[in-house]
């Protein structure tokens, strides 16, 4: 595996915690609008990841 192929997995995996982290915080909070625009911002963010990392999978060969 190429390392930029690794540092976009890892972005990915990050960016998937803080989603997770995200939806924790929003069921305990009153703050649910911030919360949501917060969460639209990380998913469109993972969205571009995995859109990186298919044209980086294409370039490998794979």
């Amino acid at each position: 595996m190429r390392a930029e192929t690794k540092e976009i997995l890892d972005e990915m995996d990050m960016t998937v915690a803080a989603i997770e982290d995200l939806k924790g915080l929003m069921q305990d909070s009153e703050e649910k609008a911030v919360g949501s625009q917060c969460l639209h911002l990380l998913v469109e963010h993972l969205k571009e990841q995995m859109e990186r990392l298919w044209m980086r999978m294409g370039y490998d060969g794979g």
